[in-house]
């Protein structure tokens, strides 16, 4: 296997770099267009990269090549299994039209074949994860599961991975020393010694401290009266409250017991219990969810790679394609999936030539599965000890930004295994002479507190600060250069469209946005929940009056919010009250007379927008579900409406968001061979909710508005000037979340055989302090090695962080 690693870090002209290599092995004969497998990360790369090819190929007079490329493999990794399985899908034993479902939709049946698991079980599940303040076990049960199908593990490997994490669990706890009905017994006969010094002093004082100690007590008692065991993180907690010296006669014994419980068996049972647990419904959801996807026809992303691994294992079809790959190119190949590092593996085995490009310093993605420790050692065993082709010059940034990265990260990285000579990068081009007298760096400071203006108390937050700033900046912009090809860029004034503030969560980037907003500047922010805000509320109303035009509360729902009720809302509402009372009057008026019974009328008919959608939902049934919404969104004149709402742009596109969701949900359809319907559609909207993949909303991308990103979302795009917020930031990870343990060595043959998943449950909730367990992990090999970890992934946002700008860096901290 020939694989050539190239070292392209941020702004270095990776694109440019693979469409040069493709082209050159397309034009001197050494790869056929059919013959080329090229990998990117995005659809959209995937499309520019085809696009510059064909380019490059015209240029050189090669049309017959230029008309070829689409023969490729060109396209996402999952695209790329996708179009593998339908080629070879009688090898594969399964459907050529499979398409995937979408995320909503893999959750939806995930969550079915985990009900069929959990039948019986969550009663003790739940007490068990009461007793141990896990609030969300559920929640760690998915992140085993994810866990296990990105690293190509079955039920078998989740037992191997089950016995591993006992092992060292037990390891971590040592032998109990008092067994569990000796310390409970013995715990409730403290308690009851205690507790009446604890209610007798209550009465006696009106300290608070005293009445909260008293109060926690009876809650443990009441626990007992319930024959039940107190959590143990409320039994550390109340021995750590009544320690003192004035109440050790009474406390002394509860306090010494609490103090060792992390010794009784009954609590080892627990923590090992829930570990154990957790990893066998695993197991038995692992093979319920696959049986169901079966029954309903579909597959799903992660199927898609397990099956193109399995396919490429098959003799015939290494046959076939090893006598037509030429060359396999792989982009961002640090943000390589252990499952996917698998099959790029395989094909790269296949091929005649192999091109890795990426840069490990930007492998930022491991909270979505992918393993950048994984990549290091893939990458390293394909060089073979041979140095990787560095691309050493930034087209993107000033050259005291690049100079400034270069020394700052250079020095942070070099302990931590990368080169000097894969860290430092030179300016491709020179700075032009204004430049000379413009910093390409600030930093911002903001001071917390609250202070009063125009007699209201208002508290300084890091949103506002940054919002403030960025009002300055834009009052006195900074020359930026306009993006060009030549030597040098022609400068202009920086604009809102010019600059990005770098957030760490959403929730931060919807604060951020609303205060910029707040001073009148413009922003774009990546939300969820397009059908919880009023145009999508509206639209999906619209569309469920044109399915069933006697839905009453889709019509209130259109009628409010399309202004009907804006003169005076409790009149709006209570003709339409009236209007039914009305007529259950001559309901049972009828009944009297055994006459037939009047229809009720339909509701706010008199709203010329619900009267149209009624009007024309006769036609709407002839329409597929996503051209009903369109005639819906039309109809009611949701366009014209929401420009006059604030924030137009983004409610404009918040309507197209809506359309692809309903394209989206054709396809799914499509997928499983079922009926696509206008009560579907409106059921599929209703689904979505504010789930974080699911149901985005969208921003437009002509506004001249700052952009509000996070970290993460920043990796791949620019901006002339960049705002980097939050550099406080420590969310840690540590020994007790779900990780996928490596093998000792790697094996391009077998690239995933020896990695296992590790869990130990952590059995206190959010409490961490004066805890021995804590003490006792944060000594272990395995903290030791999360640390390090935690650590270099910090490094890296960082660095992604670090180069977004073109021309200035700001970095904003308290």
């Amino acid at each position: 296997m020939k694989i050539d690693v190239v070292s392209a870090s941020a702004g270095t002209g990776k694109t440019y770099r693979l469409t040069g290599d493709l082209a050159k092995a397309l034009l001197d004969g050494s790869a056929r267009p059919e013959g080329v497998v090229a990998i990117t990360y995005t659809v959209k790369a995937a499309g520019e990269l085809e696009s510059r090819i064909r380019a490059k190929l015209l240029e050189a007079g090669r049309p017959d090549l230029a008309g070829r490329v689409r023969d490729g493999y060109i396209g996402t990794i999952h695209s790329v299994c996708q179009r593998l399985l339908r080629e070879f899908s009688l090898e594969a034993g399964i459907s050529p039209y499979l398409e995937p479902i979408p995320e909503s939709e893999r959750k939806r049946l995930f969550d079915v074949a985990l009900s069929s698991v959990l039948a019986g079980r969550s009663t003790d599940l739940n007490e068990l994860a009461r007793r141990l303040e896990l609030e969300d076990w559920k929640k760690v049960l998915l992140s085993i599961v994810d866990a296990a199908r990105s690293n190509g593990m079955d039920q078998a490997a989740l037992q191997r991975s089950a016995v591993l994490s006992r092992d060292t669990m037990q390891k971590l706890l040592g032998k109990p020393s008092i067994d569990g009905p000796t310390y409970l017994k013995k715990l409730k006969a403290a308690h009851a010694k205690l507790q009446p010094t604890l209610d007798a002093q209550t009465a006696a004082t009106t300290q608070q401290a005293s009445k909260d100690r008293a109060a926690a007590g009876r809650a443990i008692g009441a626990t007992f009266a319930r024959g039940l065991t107190p959590s143990w993180k409320d039994q550390f907690q109340f021995a750590a409250a009544v320690d003192m010296k004035k109440l050790l006669a009474q406390s002394g014994d509860f306090v010494d017991l609490a103090y060792q419980h992390a010794s009784c068996g009954a609590f080892h049972d627990d923590v090992l219990g829930m570990q154990g647990a957790l990893f066998e419904l695993a197991g038995r959801a692992l093979v319920t969810f696959v049986q169901e996807k079966s029954t309903a026809s579909v597959i799903d992303f992660g199927d898609m790679l397990a099956q193109a691994r399995e396919l490429l294992a098959r003799p015939a079809v290494q046959a076939a394609l090893g006598s037509r790959l030429d060359l396999v190119l792989v982009d961002e190949f640090q943000d390589t999936s252990p499952l996917q590092l698998a099959v790029v593996s395989a094909l790269s085995d296949l091929a005649k030539r192999s091109v890795w490009v990426g840069d490990r310093k930007q492998a930022i993605f491991a909270f979505q599965g992918t393993d950048p420790e994984l990549m290091a050692a893939a990458a390293d065993k394909a060089l073979a000890g041979r140095t990787p082709d560095i691309l050493a010059m930034s087209w993107r940034s000033r050259k005291d930004l690049v100079a400034l990265t270069s020394d700052l990260f250079a020095a942070a990285l070099g302990p931590h295994g990368f080169p000097p000579e894969q860290v430092r990068l030179t300016a491709a081009k020179p700075d032009p002479k204004p430049f000379n007298k413009q910093p390409a760096f600030e930093c911002w400071s903001w001071a917390g507190g609250n202070e009063e203006r125009n007699g209201v108390k208002v508290t300084a937050s890091e949103a506002n600060a940054l919002a403030a700033g960025v009002a300055e900046l834009l009052e006195k912009p900074p020359l930026v250069r306009e993006r060009g090809t030549g030597e040098v860029e022609p400068l202009r004034p920086a604009t809102a469209r010019d600059v990005a503030i770098l957030a760490r969560s959403n929730k931060r980037c919807q604060e951020i946005a609303a205060a910029l907003r707040a001073l009148g500047i413009a922003a774009k922010v990546s939300l969820a929940g397009v059908t919880l805000t009023p145009e999508g509320v509206l639209a999906r109303a619209a569309l469920a009056l044109l399915a069933d035009p006697q839905d009453g509360v889709a019509a209130l729902q259109v009628g409010w919010l399309g202004g009907a009720a804006v003169g005076d809302p409790d009149a709006w509402l209570s003709r339409r009250l009236l209007e039914v009372s009305a007529w259950r009057k001559a309901v049972e008026a009828a009944e009297k007379k055994q006459e037939r019974k009047p229809q009720l009328p339909p509701a706010f008919e008199d709203d010329p927008r619900i009267a149209g959608l009624r009007r024309v939902g006769p036609a709407a049934r002839r329409l597929s579900p996503a051209q009903a919404l369109d005639l819906a969104i039309r109809t009611a004149g949701l366009p014209d409406l929401v420009r006059a709402w604030p924030e137009p742009g983004q409610r404009l596109a918040n309507l197209e968001a809506l359309r692809a969701e309903a394209q989206a949900y054709e396809q799914l359809c499509d997928a499983q061979k079922s009926a696509a319907t206008m009560l579907g559609l409106v059921e599929h909207l209703a689904g979505l909710g504010d789930d974080a993949e699911a149901g985005k909303q969208a921003a437009p991308s002509s506004e001249d508005a700052v952009s509000v990103v996070t970290w993460h979302k920043a990796k791949g795009l620019e901006w002339p000037v960049v705002v980097l917020s939050q550099l406080d930031h420590a969310r840690s990870r540590g020994a007790f979340d779900v990780v996928v343990e490596g093998a000792p060595a790697f094996d391009f043959n077998t690239p995933l055989a020896g990695r296992w998943i590790r869990w130990w449950p952590w059995p206190y909730g959010g409490m961490s302090k004066g805890l021995a367990l804590a003490g006792a992990a944060a000594l272990t090999p395995e903290a030791e090695k999360a640390a390090l970890s935690d650590h270099r992934e910090r490094l890296r946002v960082l660095y992604v962080g670090f180069t977004r700008p073109r021309d200035l860096l700001v970095l904003a901290a308290k």
